[in-house]
């Protein structure tokens, strides 16, 4: 029996698990389409592969992980059993960034000439590029990388060449190979910290080196009835959101005189990050007003107040939900788009300061199986999906958010 090293990625859907000899020569590797099975074909696939390879795990010498960046579940798994693996056997890890084998993998020539899209949810992706850690590509934010679930090598312009495709096909045969061809020589010369083998879907504050990074119980959100001694926080989110906002008694009077109206708040640890309203009028369900702090965005919020709202609206028998949006706003409509919403129609100069048009956008009925199916797979997923980080800096997220305008605000409450 041979002294083995042992390979294991789950950063992306397609899951490999490989073994190679104390020089790195490849003896054997499987992968597959996991889905939402990582957990429970992780390890008998790597009982599969010591058969195959015809090795012991008492002869295993090192583990070899992939740490993305990637599905937060799936790299859970990954790393988890890697490293409980290394612990048993008392065997030294490494980490080894997906991303750089992947690169690897796909390039034909210099790594610079090209650029990965990895899956980070159902619309957003990393995007990763060698020397560079890899930074969120929300869903939506650029046409021209738009996501798809297939992993695509593109141009640094943004442009899918010819052969975009055939490289990422060439990306996941080759991962194997080279999460060892990375991994095996690292090994050689000691393992990683098991307490501090941390993964790059892991976002470090400014300043901090993974190193000296502590543990910390994950942000805690919270999406619950807006109350009076809020307000003064939903005016700082409103201002800080809009060129024109409500003036400040005009939430007071929503909450305390209108009927129709339903206003919820995201707290992350007590504080106030998000808000929105809706008018039941009938049997229609009409989101009026929606806003995420600008230090907050981007981090999965304004999804979580929207499936709210949507919860909400259901449970008080509206049929559909709608909804209007400036035209130019491309993230706020990807998201609506997500959950449901489609174009109707459109509302001609409808937002006072700059007179751009307002575009309609409404459910299909809230009974649908199809609709029900979908909004309930997107929550599996936000389920799924890493809590909030924290804060960022204004100049981290330049973007404007989501929101909409009400039908008929408060006089003199146009924005």
């Amino acid at each position: 029996m041979r002294a083995a090293r042992l390979a294991i990625d789950t950063a992306t859907s397609q899951v490999v698990v490989a073994a190679a000899a104390l020089d790195g020569t490849l003896l054997g590797a499987t992968t597959w389409a996991a889905g939402r099975t990582h957990g429970a074909q992780l390890l008998p696939a790597v009982g599969r592969l010591h058969g195959e390879a015809n090795l012991r795990r008492s002869r295993i010498r090192g583990v070899i992980v992939g740490t993305g960046p990637g599905a937060f579940t799936g790299l859970r798994v990954g790393l988890a059993t890697a490293k409980a693996i290394a612990h048993e056997l008392g065997v030294p890890i490494v980490g080894v960034s997906t991303g750089e084998a992947l690169l690897r993998a796909a390039a034909t020539g210099h790594l610079e000439d090209v650029v990965l899209l990895l899956p980070a949810g159902p619309n957003d992706r990393h995007v990763v590029r060698a020397g560079q850690s890899p930074r969120l590509l929300p869903g939506g934010t650029d046409p021209d990388l738009a996501p798809t679930d297939v992993l695509v090598a593109v141009d640094l312009d943004g442009r899918a060449p010819d052969d975009a495709v055939e490289r990422g096909e060439r990306a996941r045969r080759g991962l194997a190979a080279e999460l060892v061809a990375i991994g095996v020589p690292r090994l050689a010369h000691g393992g990683d910290d098991l307490a501090r083998l941390v993964p790059e879907y892991v976002t470090l504050p400014r300043g901090v080196s993974a190193g000296r990074m502590v543990a910390r119980p994950p942000l805690k959100v919270l999406i619950e009835a807006m109350r009076l001694e809020d307000l003064d926080e939903v005016e700082r989110i409103e201002e800080a959101s809009f060129t024109t906002p409500w003036p400040p008694n005009a939430y007071r009077s929503e909450l305390m005189t209108n009927r129709l109206a339903s206003y919820l708040v995201a707290r992350v640890d007590g504080r106030i990050v998000a808000y929105g309203g809706m008018w039941l009028m009938v049997d229609e369900a009409h989101i009026t007003t929606f806003a995420v702090h600008p230090a907050w965005r981007r981090q999965r919020l304004g999804e979580r107040l929207l499936l709210a709202f949507l919860d909400l609206a259901r449970d008080r028998a509206a049929r559909e939900v709608t909804l209007e949006v400036r035209l130019s706003n491309l993230g706020a409509r990807r998201l609506y788009e997500k959950y449901g919403f489609r174009p109707v129609g459109l509302r001609p100069r409808y937002y006072s300061d700059n007179n751009e048009d307002a575009l309609i956008m409404t459910t299909e009925p809230l009974d649908n199986p199809r609709l029900r199916a979908r909004i309930e797979r997107l929550r599996v997923a936000l389920d799924d999906a890493p809590p909030p980080s924290g804060p960022f800096e204004p100049d981290e997220d330049p973007t404007i958010g989501d929101h909409v305008a009400p039908p008929a605000p408060p006089p003199s409450a146009d924005r």
